[in-house]
């Protein structure tokens, strides 16, 4: 969205973050816009940039999920997405931000906020600055207090230190979903379908969080079929190629997926990668891989 051409929209409720990841407190900011827009029968926005203001001034975050996947996950709870251009606004200051995007261009009657946002030129107003400015305009302003799930704080930072340390579990239940990448399948050596354990290899796009690298017990969905599987990430040290990639043995299931896009969602950390001696000790161990993932998964049927 350019402020110089977006028509004014209806009276909506907007929500305003990164939401890079979607974790809990992102969640609860969303779901409150999108409960005030229906008790009062308004639009449910959400105002995301193009890009991450930190990714855009060159710092390799590791974002948690692609630009695609977060606007997927947003209007699966029920709301819109705007997308603004990072480079035209970050120049505005919070007064034009409020006035020009807020009021003139969403029509905003009640906006929704977490505790730490920050918006403006490098980003220097904070929440109580949205409250003051927005009450000119008398726009209603609600600020999520800081989150927390079984004791512990939830943000972002976190959620990141969790899954490159291998602790996928509790980041899942930070994020109150499993953490997920849709990426295309693209081919490989083939050594895996050789040895009996066939793979999709799916590449990492260069501004997303690398897991710590490692087996993990996984779900695949493929045309809308989940499916068990097993998935390394790393550089698999047997085989140097000096690339790192995700590789995933899905449980019964044969059909070419070249070319295609799929879900892979980490469910549990299993071990770390290792570099076998031989193929034949490699396929052993992917042999106990897959008996210890069907395990994780029968205990979770029983849960």
């Amino acid at each position: 969205m350019k402020y110089n051409e977006t028509s004014k929209i209806e009276y909506s409720a907007v929500a305003l973050g990164n939401f890079d990841g979607l974790h809990a407190g992102h969640r609860s900011v969303l779901n409150k816009a999108k409960n005030y827009s229906l008790d009062n029968n308004i639009r449910a926005v959400a105002l995301v940039f193009d890009v991450h203001p930190k990714t855009y001034f060159g710092e390799r975050i590791g974002l948690l999920m692609t630009d695609e996947d977060k606007k997927k996950f947003i209007r699966e709870i029920g709301l819109e997405t705007q997308t603004v251009s990072f480079d035209e606004f970050r120049d505005f200051s919070a007064e034009d931000f409020v006035e020009k995007v807020l009021k003139n261009k969403l029509n905003a009657k009640a906006v929704f906020c977490g505790f730490n946002y920050h918006f403006g030129k490098g980003g220097k107003a904070d929440a109580a600055d949205l409250k003051r400015i927005c009450s000119k305009y008398d726009i209603e302003v609600y600020v999520n207090e800081e989150t927390f799930v079984d004791g512990e704080k939830v943000n972002s930072s976190r959620l990141r230190e969790l899954l490159k340390s291998g602790d996928v579990e509790k980041a899942n239940k930070l994020m109150t979903q499993n953490f997920s990448y849709f990426l295309e399948v693209v081919h490989g050596q083939k050594r895996g379908r050789s040895m009996g354990f066939p793979t999709a290899n799916q590449y990492f796009p260069p501004d997303l969080v690398i897991p710590k690298f490692g087996v993990y017990a996984s779900t695949t969905e493929v045309d809308g079929k989940i499916y068990h599987s097993f998935t390394n990430i790393g550089s698999r040290p047997t085989f140097p190629e000096n690339d790192i990639r995700s590789e995933t043995h899905i449980f019964d299931f044969d059909d070419d997926l070249y070319g295609k896009t799929v879900r892979v969602s980490l469910h549990k950390f299993m071990r770390e990668e290792v570099k076998f001696s031989s193929p034949e000790e490699l396929v052993e161990q992917l042999k106990k891989d897959k008996k210890t993932t069907e395990e994780f998964f029968l205990c979770q049927t029983e849960k």
